[in-house]
């Protein structure tokens, strides 16, 4: 896994950190967890080059972001950005909390799938184009 240029370590602490934002208006969080991070990135780059504006949060663990106080959590999940894709190449339960509003989740749903990863990421959506086309709704 690749570093991403805007990971803050100090924020690490915090459990869950934006790793990449490039216009304060942004219409769509990119959700992953840190072993996913670097595929959210990479299509919120692409999305910006098309003029799409999108924050991707990386949320280690939901349990323990869960445990946050309320201030960073809204600092982190915005409620008044309603456009939300979360990447989880395992299990999606403990994304649906953070999909209340508008979203989607692209994963496998359960821990029981198994595939050489290419046949995984083309089965369950873990592709470029795939992902962009969720994002832009």
């Amino acid at each position: 896994m690749t570093v991403e240029e805007g990971t803050d370590f100090e924020k690490v602490a915090r459990v869950a950190y934006v790793v990449y934002e490039r216009a304060a208006d942004f219409r769509t969080i990119h959700f992953a967890s840190s072993s996913e991070e670097n595929f959210p990135v990479t299509t919120a780059k692409g999305l910006a080059e098309e003029g799409a504006k999108v924050r991707v949060v990386t949320v280690p663990s939901t349990y323990h972001f869960d445990a946050q106080d309320a201030a960073h959590k809204e600092e982190i999940q915005l409620n008044n950005i309603r456009r939300r894709v979360a990447v989880e190449m395992v299990a999606t339960p403990s994304w649906s909390s953070y999909f209340r509003l508008d979203g989607a989740v692209i994963g496998v749903g359960n821990f029981i799938a198994s595939a050489p990863a290419q046949t995984g990421s083309d089965n369950y959506g873990f592709i470029f184009e795939n992902v962009v086309n969720v994002v832009k709704g």
